[in-house]
């Protein structure tokens, strides 16, 4: 049995892929001003990401979504790429299944 991911998250995941490069609109601690960050996780409300500095990063941050803006996305994981990542998921899932 699948699990299926939230609606709210599919949306964070469409609109922030991870990985991708955000810059804050505001001064926050990470990314720090002037600078990017990644994403590296998503909160199932669909309001809040974890972003860090960079991979290696201990330190995370919890941000809501309108403090960030996406510049950026790792190995080309656009939000185009993960609408299309649902889309296919959503007909997989709905084939029927062999015996």
């Amino acid at each position: 049995m699948s699990r299926s991911l939230p609606t709210q998250v599919k949306s964070l995941m469409i609109k922030f892929p991870m990985w991708c490069l955000v810059k804050a609109n505001r001064k926050i601690l990470i990314p720090w001003p002037e600078t990017v960050g990644i994403v590296t996780s998503y909160y199932e409300n669909g309001e809040v990401l974890e972003i860090q500095q960079c991979p290696s990063d201990k330190n995370k941050a919890n941000c809501l979504l309108e403090w960030l803006e996406v510049v950026g996305y790792w190995r080309g994981l656009t939000s185009e790429k993960m609408q299309k990542l649902f889309e296919k998921q959503s007909e997989i899932s709905t084939l029927p299944l062999e015996k």
